[in-house]
């Protein structure tokens, strides 16, 4: 990739994400632009980003030998700085499972060596009612370890370093109740059909985030892939959310409601509708949310989208392992979504890279041991300039390359230009007057960056992509 400036350039190294010392660059070109155009139009808008999201899981649950990796505990803040200083994560889904109703605290016993990993996660769903009484907490029948293991390793590190930005962390609580076959034991206790108990669990997770850490989360998500649950389906889920909500409600709490959350696109459209059917849920729901695992078809992305509008909400793609940049660009313009997740913050290097960690950690290196995770560095040409609150807008160009363009709060645009191989010279334009920079990652994880270059009202940027890969051009000060 090459710029085509007024001036020759010289390539520099790859820039500070959405910040540090910028070079000072000249005129851009002059003249009319390239046949071949990106054109932009900021007066059409779309959906506001909530978010670039991600688990707060590393390589914790050890399955190859069965038992907890405390070898996590010395990388996590450097894993959680790297996620958002070099990838640009600015959202958390911190999961509350339902096994923390249970007066056993099997994730100590976990942690500190006493017991398996086959049977930590055979047992961790487990939930024992903490009395008769869902209004009346018994707080001995609650186990909050996991949570504040999660809390205080993973989610304070990240909240730390965004707020050395000037940032603030979107923080997603997601309420997790598997059971993907019948050795998952399940315990005394049904929360998908007792609201009322489900209501309670939920408060007293949000209660401590907030008592113990100041943390007042920005969004409840119901139910964590409904469909390899025991038992709750669109029903229980808006029956679950008005408990919840009525009852965060009385505790100061008035979060953003995600769901249904299904693992697969085309059971999330049946769970959606069976879950607005519920008197009263339609109007508190926030944000239709769906995963991409099984079948992946265009057309129940088209019906989600519809859907959503429909009911006047927003769309969420909150989990798919091995999702890169295409999978995130059809769900930004097809999908129209407002947040979007991979799935976890970090695997060790000793294991393959399957995709699904935004980062990638060699204990053999202690000089440099984090590093982007098979798809990070081009999820990163979008997650890391394209910040909460900016507006995605109109953009289209030729079938060789596809593009996406927002603006940020700050009035600052970026096009994040897609190629699937060498596309010669184009130009952007529609874009206001300013200064850009640009910054390429071919599909090779070949980086490029290039001096800011300054354009006119009705001025353009010009690129010359060689290959394939992803081309960012972003406002700079």
């Amino acid at each position: 990739m090459k710029v085509i400036p007024a001036r020759s350039m010289a390539i520099v190294a790859l820039l500070a994400a959405c910040g540090g010392s910028e070079p000072t660059g000249g005129p851009g070109p002059q003249g009319p632009p390239p046949a071949q155009q990106v054109q932009v139009n900021g007066a059409v808008r779309h959906q506001k980003i909530d978010g670039w999201a991600t688990h707060l899981r590393m390589w914790e649950e050890d399955k190859t030998n069965d038992r907890y990796d405390p070898t996590i505990e010395q990388y996590a803040a450097q894993v959680f700085r790297f996620l958002v200083d070099s990838v640009g994560i600015n959202a958390v889904r911190l999961e509350i499972p339902s096994g923390m109703e249970n007066p056993t605290n099997r994730w100590k016993e976990f942690r500190e060596g006493r017991m398996s990993y086959s049977t930590w996660q055979k047992t961790r769903f487990e939930k024992i009612n903490d009395n008769g009484d869902p209004n009346a907490l018994n707080a001995s029948g609650f186990t909050f370890d996991n949570l504040d293991f999660r809390v205080e390793l993973m989610l304070a590190p990240l909240r730390q370093a965004l707020e050395a930005r000037g940032e603030k962390l979107y923080v997603n609580v997601n309420y997790t109740d598997f059971r993907w076959d019948a050795t998952i034991a399940q315990g005394t206790l049904s929360h998908a059909n007792n609201p009322a108990e489900f209501a309670e669990f939920v408060n007293a997770s949000f209660v401590r985030l907030r008592d113990r850490y100041n943390i007042v989360p920005d969004a409840f998500e119901v139910i964590l892939e409904p469909d390899n649950t025991e038992g709750w389906r669109g029903g229980n889920i808006g029956r679950g959310l008005i408990a919840a909500t009525d009852r965060l409600k009385a505790s100061g709490f008035t979060p953003e409601v995600i769901a249904p959350s299904n693992s697969t696109m085309d059971g999330s459209i049946g769970y959606f509708d069976e879950m607005m059917l519920v008197p009263g849920a339609a109007s508190r729901v926030g944000s239709f949310a769906y995963h991409r695992y099984g079948t992946e078809r265009t057309s129940d992305l088209t019906t989600i989208r519809a859907r959503a509008q429909a009911a006047g909400i927003k769309t969420a793609m909150l989990e798919k392992v091995d999702a890169g940049i295409d999978v995130l660009l059809e769900d930004l313009t097809v999908g129209n979504v407002s947040a979007w997740q991979q799935w976890a913050a970090a695997s060790s290097t000793k294991t393959s890279d399957n995709g699904g960690y935004y980062a990638r950690v060699n204990m053999s290196n202690p000089a440099k041991p984090v590093g982007m995770g098979k798809h990070s560095d081009q999820l990163a040409q979008v997650f890391r300039f394209v910040r909460r609150g900016a507006v995605r807008v109109d953009a289209t160009s030729s079938s060789d390359k596809q593009s996406v363009a927002f603006v940020n709060p700050d009035g600052r645009y970026v096009v994040v230009v897609r190629t699937r191989g060498p596309v010669g010279e184009f130009g952007v334009v529609g874009l206001p007057a300013g200064r850009y920079a640009q910054r390429f990652v071919s599909d090779e994880r070949r980086t490029e960056a290039k001096d800011p270059v300054e354009i006119p009202s009705n001025g353009f940027v010009a690129a010359n992509v060689t290959e394939a890969g992803v081309l960012t051009i972003y406002g700079v000060p």
